[in-house]
């Protein structure tokens, strides 16, 4: 058994090519893994970590990823939608935010969107706080997608204070009809979105085809189930099921 850390993406590749290098020189097996890799592809088995994965499976290694913890209320996803053409996604008819009650802790919330081919479309995130009938902003993540930059958006706050917040998403430039976002909470102390999807929240490696993927059971129901409502599932964006198999928790 050999613990890796691997805190940044150049830590994973290094690990990926102590397997894949001439004769897998540690012979490892199996890879056990339970973290998600932001920024990389859409989920259709594209990019450079599912490229990664691929040379692992090609090895006779494999590779088993966590689904995720994202199932219940911390994941949002849709196409674009800007009925009064004022830059500004709705997340429902007529509403701008993708509101959300913070208890402390830490905020997180990572957006990316379906344009890893051509990065040339452009959003932007923003983070506001409701303090009385306004809302005030808090921080915004304004990066300019290209070639070396990925179509992905994070906002960030630590120890932030009790409330409602929310979240908006603002186009910089043209839109085209129909591109698919999706925006995942990660940190603590957040309650549901106001809108949100229990399905198509496989991030990568867990999202890559040749990864065997899991899904959580608690222990005591595991005969029958159902699925741990944290627990991330597909399909993918290109109609892949995920996970492939459950494991019990608890």
């Amino acid at each position: 058994i050999f613990p890796f850390s691997a805190t940044t993406f150049a830590d994973l590749q290094y690990f990926i090519n102590q397997i894949t290098k001439k004769d897998n020189p540690n012979k490892i097996n199996v890879v056990s893994h339970s973290v998600i890799w932001l920024g990389h592809s859409f989920g259709r088995h594209d990019g450079k970590l599912c490229q990664m994965m691929d040379l692992v499976r090609a090895q006779g290694v494999a590779w088993v990823s966590a689904a995720g913890n994202s199932g219940n209320g911390e994941f949002y996803k849709a196409a674009w939608a800007d009925s009064d053409k004022d830059g500004t996604h709705e997340f429902a008819p007529n509403e701008p935010r993708l509101m959300f009650q913070q208890w402390g802790g830490t905020i997180q919330m990572t957006m990316d969107w379906d344009d890893y081919d051509t990065r040339t479309v452009n959003l932007d995130l923003y983070l506001q706080r409701k303090e009385g009938d306004a809302w005030v902003d808090v921080t915004a993540s304004k990066l300019k997608t290209g070639p070396y930059v990925a179509p992905l958006e994070q906002v960030v706050v630590q120890g932030a204070k009790s409330g409602v917040y929310g979240l908006q998403v603002r186009a910089v430039g043209k839109v085209p009809n129909g591109l698919k976002l999706r925006i995942v909470a990660m940190g603590g102390g957040s309650a549901n979105f106001s809108v949100w999807h229990k399905n198509g929240n496989v991030y990568d490696p867990a999202s890559c085809d040749g990864v065997l993927t899991v899904g959580a059971i608690y222990q005591g129901h595991y005969a029958k189930g159902p699925l741990e409502a944290y627990s991330s599932y597909g399909p993918t964006p290109d109609k892949r099921i995920k996970p492939e198999v459950m494991a019990p928790t608890g």
